[in-house]
């Protein structure tokens, strides 16, 4: 889906804290910011980030993962599980493929809603939060304004690295629903111009949808004008008895799925594997004959 990484900058514990959920974060991976006054509610991490916790990482290594195709050795480690393993290493190779483009925005948005927020003269509420490495400075800027049953979202970030600086660039903003039903994230690549501020062009849009029952929806769309993965969607659908991840790859065109259920068992369903026929796994990650 994407096949160019996004503009980095060297916060790796950031990074950690908004896939991983390694630091900052609450039991359930949510992160753990000051108390609520009046200020707009934080959106949740899960409406930037996959929890693809059902899968674990299963014993994957990185040069599978990084290929998108379990290894010989590791099949080889997992003898009757090729499904499942396949399933797993295919499932992380999407995640991080697709984070490796907007890793930084979404790591800064779960840091700086740690810090306090100040009231501004608009109406709107900002988190800030300041990250210093080899004598260069990120300041990041995270602007909430509340409106009739809105909230409207801006991240803005500055840095004085000589080789790439940024000037209150809009890394992404956004609209969540004040009852937290849904809403919309649009992250932006920078255009570096003589002057500031610093513009940019969408590159990822990701829209999300919380029902009260618990079931949860991520449609992550790839709208870089143009670009070589135009069109290009991954969806992430959660409910209490099966859920799925789906990628849609609109030039080609193909549709790869993975699929499980409550009881640990699923399928996967992708061109280069299996002849591209459904393909399954049991309750222990055994390959079975499909129902």
């Amino acid at each position: 889906m994407v096949r160019r990484s996004f503009y980095r900058i060297g916060i790796c514990a950031v990074v950690a804290v908004a896939l991983f959920g390694m630091q900052a974060c609450s039991e359930d991976g949510d992160p753990v910011g000051p108390a609520q006054e009046e200020w707009p509610a934080l959106p949740e991490m899960s409406t930037m980030t996959m929890d693809l916790s059902f899968f674990g990482f299963a014993g994957a290594d990185a040069i599978s993962v990084k290929k998108g195709a379990p290894s010989e050795a590791l099949l080889a480690a997992n003898t009757e599980r090729d499904n499942w393993i396949n399933a797993v290493v295919r499932a992380l190779f999407v995640q991080l493929t697709i984070y490796a483009t907007f890793e930084a925005p979404v790591g800064a948005f779960a840091v700086a809603i740690n810090s306090v927020p100040q009231p501004q003269s608009d109406g709107s509420w900002l988190w800030t939060f300041i990250f210093a490495e080899d004598g260069i400075e990120y300041s990041i800027f995270l602007y909430g304004m509340e409106l009739q049953t809105e909230i409207d979202w801006r991240m803005e970030v500055s840095s004085n690295d000589p080789s790439f600086t940024l000037d209150r660039f809009v890394w992404f903003d956004g609209r969540s629903q004040l009852d937290e039903s849904g809403g919309y994230w649009q992250f932006y690549y920078p255009v570096l111009a003589s002057g500031p501020p610093t513009a940019g062009v969408p590159v990822i849009r990701i829209d999300w949808l919380d029902a009260p029952n618990g079931d949860h929806l991520l449609t992550i769309l790839n709208n870089e004008v143009s670009g070589p993965d135009e069109g290009d969607t991954v969806v992430l659908s959660e409910t209490a008895t099966i859920s799925f991840i789906e990628m849609t790859d609109v030039s080609i065109p193909e549709v790869h799925n993975i699929t499980w259920l409550a009881d640990g068992s699923g399928s996967i369903t992708v061109p280069d594997y299996n002849n591209g026929l459904i393909a399954c796994w049991d309750q222990q990650g055994k390959n079975t004959v499909c129902p």
